[in-house]
């Protein structure tokens, strides 16, 4: 286990994860639940705060099911996409609260019917997500001309984060595509610089015979020039007066 090696300023790191601190209250959770059932006081006769209490409990456990995330690529690749696109969504957010705001006073001005100003959000709200629950209606032709602007508004609204994050998922796979060409690229050199070493290593361990031949060979030779250089440069001696006329008087 890593706990029993790691320090204690790497637990508590770890112990401020979202993650971390999810399992303790779903731990808590379980735990405070199991200790009223065993006194018996998560009953119909049981005060509204205990009541509460478990009711609580019951809604941590429920919690545990974030924890998928952990062992899901989906998740891991879903929070980078939300980090990675994220100011983009935040001005297509901004965007969508710019037209429900413009068009729910524009239909405030237009309906007499409406009476606030939250009628009006409530009326855009639904039909810019095409839900139209039929509860308000538009009543004059002006507002009904902007009830449809609402809704083809809508609907070319909610296309814009879903773009978005298409792109960003799109973007993350093709990311990992090549992060795992560059993995397989670098065992398949990590390989062939292993077996160039092997190759050199075994031709590194072989006899220096031959070499030691070659030098003698070359050593040899070069004996033989030496010797052989002073015969070709050989002068002739020289022959002086005096021994010529000893020669001519023995003759």
């Amino acid at each position: 286990c890593w706990s029993c090696v790691a320090g204690g300023y790497t637990r508590l790191r770890w112990a401020r994860k979202p993650l971390s601190i999810l399992d303790l209250l779903v731990s808590l959770a379980i735990l405070s639940e199991a200790l009223l059932l065993a006194f018996d006081v998560c009953d119909l006769r049981a005060s509204s705060r205990v009541r509460s209490v478990c009711a609580l409990g019951a809604c941590f456990r429920l919690l545990a099911i974030l924890r998928i995330e952990r062992q899901s690529k989906g998740f891991r690749r879903l929070r980078r996409v939300l980090a990675a696109k994220g100011a983009e969504l935040a001005v297509a957010a901004s965007i969508g609260v710019t037209l429900l705001a413009v068009f729910s006073v524009a239909i405030f001005l237009t309906d007499e019917t409406c009476d606030t100003l939250a009628e009006c959000v409530y009326y855009v709200s639904m039909t810019m997500t095409t839900v139209g629950y039929g509860d308000i209606t538009p009543k004059s032709d002006l507002t009904k001309l902007f009830a449809s602007i609402v809704a083809f508004s809508g609907v070319a609204f909610f296309a814009l984060p879903s773009g978005i994050v298409a792109s960003g998922f799109i973007s993350i796979m093709i990311d990992e595509a090549d992060r795992a060409d560059e993995r397989d690229r670098r065992r398949h050199n990590h390989k062939s610089k292993g077996r160039s070493l092997r190759f050199s290593r075994r031709a590194s361990a072989t006899p220096s015979a031959q070499s030691d031949d070659h030098d003698d060979e070359m050593f040899h030779d070069g004996d033989d020039h030496h010797q052989a250089a002073p015969a070709q440069s050989e002068v002739p001696p020289v022959v002086r007066p005096s021994a010529r006329r000893k020669d001519r008087q023995s003759r």
